[in-house]
């Protein structure tokens, strides 16, 4: 179950390899999309979550100037409407690729080849602990002056768990790298991290409104 790299193209105009599906560099021409390709093959790049995030952005504003709808008010229909289909197409991408939740959610998807995995299944006593949480930053939002440390350190606390998730996830991934007949096991243990992470970020964010 190890990452791979992107699948290469062949222009459907001039027939060169192209480095991403969406755009053929060595005629200029936008290219047809036959299937959906995925989101990594847009970029060029590995099936793997541990990405070169300026890579990405450097990949995305090149294709995202090629590929804008503004360059193809005069050209034919075609062309019209794959540069707004590419270029949303592009932003999905971007956007879940950037995001390193997106991106293990998006990679966790394409490694488990249709085999779902429960978005609710959580750690033992994790949901317990998110109520008295919750319960707690109820009272302390009442009066927030007087509770400002407490609600400091809760923040800090938050961030903390919310980095050591990311770093259990590097590993996770990486892990996969090697044929290991436990990799369902290992792609189950990312999505309960994405499901532990999710109620981690929702307290973080009501608290970052509340303040």
């Amino acid at each position: 179950m190890s990452s791979k790299s992107a699948p290469k193209h062949a222009c459907m105009g001039c027939q060169a390899t192209i480095a991403s599906p969406l755009f053929c560099f060595s005629c200029n021409a936008i290219q047809r999309l036959s299937a959906r390709p995925n989101y990594f093959e847009i970029f060029d790049l590995a099936y793997s979550y541990d990405l070169d995030s300026q890579q990405l952005e450097e990949k995305y504003q090149v294709l995202a100037a090629e590929l804008h709808p503004d360059f193809y008010l005069t050209a034919s229909t075609f062309e019209k409407r794959q540069s707004q289909e590419s270029s949303a197409l592009l932003n999905q991408a971007y956007q879940t690729l950037k995001s390193s939740t997106g991106r293990a959610d998006y990679l966790l998807k394409l490694l488990s080849h249709g085999k779902s995995f429960s978005d609710r299944k959580l750690p033992p006593g994790f949901l317990e602990e998110m109520f008295e949480k919750q319960e707690l930053l109820e009272e302390w939002l009442s009066e927030p002056e007087k509770y400002l440390s407490e609600l400091d350190q809760l923040k800090r606390e938050l961030t903390v768990r919310l980095e050591e998730l990311d770093g259990r996830r590097h590993e996770a991934f990486a892990s996969l790298e090697e044929e290991t007949s436990s990799g369902e096991n290992i792609l189950e243990l990312i999505q309960i991290n994405l499901n532990v992470e999710r109620y981690l970020q929702r307290l973080l964010d009501r608290l970052a409104r509340s303040l």
